[in-house]
């Protein structure tokens, strides 16, 4: 399953289910276990190749050494994964990374708003009993949550979860 999104020679990618790269002309920047991480790793480097926000000065742990922007370091230093370093809080090049300002990975990140999560509402066919969430349905009849709501779906009323038909409510 790919999922890709072009933009000015920057490419996030999606490799898995926990596997994302961002490919800047063709070559592997960074790679991340979080979507939402992938494409903030791509906005920032499309920011700072257009002047379009403040360049995020860096700083390496075990030198020292600050650099003006991200991209800076990664043409110095001749790194391609360090905006993984600094999400992740792994390393790039052998070496630790972090932001001059930590306020810059906080406000980065918090700008984006978590997705709200949604209860099904499910109803046992046989049975007529209502279960506030996949949850509790699963919890009831021992039915794996992923197969309860993928049985519950108008288009699949011929499957069955734990043994029993479900509908949605």
């Amino acid at each position: 399953m790919n999922a890709t999104k072009n933009t000015d020679r920057v490419v996030v990618k999606r490799l898995a289910y926990r596997d994302w790269v961002v490919l800047l002309d063709d070559t592997v920047v960074s790679r991340v276990t979080s979507g939402e991480l992938a494409y903030a790793a791509a906005t920032d480097m499309l920011d700072e190749k257009k002047g379009g926000s403040r360049p995020r000065p860096v700083r390496c742990v075990e030198t020292g050494t600050e650099f003006d922007s991200i991209s800076i370091a990664m043409d110095e230093m001749g790194i391609s994964d360090l905006f993984s370093a600094l999400t992740n809080g792994g390393t790039a090049g052998g070496l630790h990374w972090e932001y001059v300002n930590p306020e810059d990975k906080i406000q980065r990140l918090s700008r984006r708003s978590p997705r709200p999560r949604v209860k099904v509402k499910v109803k046992c066919v046989e049975t007529g009993e209502v279960f506030k969430s996949l949850r509790e349905g699963s919890a009831k009849t021992g039915a794996s949550r992923s197969s309860l709501c993928r049985a519950s779906l108008p288009e699949n009323s011929h499957l069955t979860a734990g043994g029993y038909h479900w509908t949605r409510v």
